[in-house]
């Protein structure tokens, strides 16, 4: 039983595999420019300038040599530490939104300077070309201005806190794909963790109705409902990455939303096989440890 367990799950049991590309394959992406039309060595000069006189202002640099030189260097990397941006010296998307972009919330209200206000009213104007009502000043974090931002996080998969930080400000300056407006969006916008919970909830259905509807066996007797549900529940979180392992045939899910829920219905029919094979699994991987 364990080894058809391995097959299935082929997974390394001793170490965990690395979740992370290794630094010389992430620096291959970060490093690369950003190219457009007008891309020229002045332009490139001019953003080093820029750049250097940001961190001359606030106090991270001494000398502007107009060169990304050692001193630039230990400059961006105390810049990105204040941040908590990764210190790799290397000035990203994300560290030029912490450049000239700051944090914003609610409590950004308090005691707001030109530069605070300045951003709140960009942010307004990207969230109304977005197709955002914000009936709030337009130098004031209001309640509209952050639940407008609560729903522009949802619609593009980020935290919805309505915090406006580095990778909020990035996707907002347009590095994001234009959504496919459908007709849930236009109702709700549906975030990713809905439709997580969506697909487990329909699992939890048909896993339970394969427990009460099951034409083999008349004898066994299903539990009681809020025991089924537990128990579906708990097979949700086990038999998915099964499931995925089996070639099953293809088909236009378009067409059939439901069917892959399917075999969710065999499932229920047989979770009693089911659990007592993971506890002769687990049985056997304790014994042999």
């Amino acid at each position: 039983m364990t080894k058809f367990f391995r097959k299935l799950l082929p997974v390394d049991w001793g170490q965990p595999e690395p979740m992370l590309p290794n630094r010389d394959a992430f620096l291959q992406i970060n490093k690369r420019p950003v190219l457009y039309q007008e891309i020229s060595t002045r332009t490139l000069q001019e953003s080093l300038d820029e750049l250097q006189q940001y961190l001359h202002d606030k106090g991270y640099l001494s000398t502007m040599s107009g060169k990304f030189d050692a001193e630039t260097d230990r400059a961006v990397r105390a810049f990105q530490r204040k941040h908590n941006l990764l210190a790799d010296g290397v000035v990203g998307i994300l560290t030029w939104v912490c450049l000239y972009y700051p944090t914003l919330s609610r409590h950004s209200n308090r005691q707001a300077s030109p530069d605070i206000k300045a951003a709140i009213k960009t942010l307004q104007m990207i969230l109304r070309e977005e197709g955002f009502s914000i009936k709030d000043a337009s130098d004031s974090f209001g309640r509209d201005t952050e639940k407008a931002v609560k729903v522009f996080q949802s619609r593009y998969g980020l935290k919805g806190d309505g915090v406006v930080s580095a990778v909020c400000w990035a996707v907002l300056l347009g590095m994001r794909r234009r959504v496919n407006g459908g007709f849930l969006q236009e109702i709700y916008p549906l975030v990713p963790q809905s439709l997580f919970l969506c697909d487990q909830l329909l699992m939890i259905v048909f896993i339970v109705l394969g427990m009460y509807l099951n034409p083999i066996s008349t004898a066994h007797i299903p539990p009681r409902l809020s025991n089924a549900v537990a128990t579906a529940y708990a097979l949700t979180c086990i038999v998915p990455m099964l499931l995925d392992r089996i070639p099953w045939r293809s088909f236009d899910r378009s067409k059939l939303p439901l069917l892959r829920y399917a075999p969710f219905v065999c499932v229920g029919m047989f979770w009693d096989l089911i659990f007592k094979a993971l506890e002769r699994l687990i049985e056997n991987v304790v014994s042999a440890s």
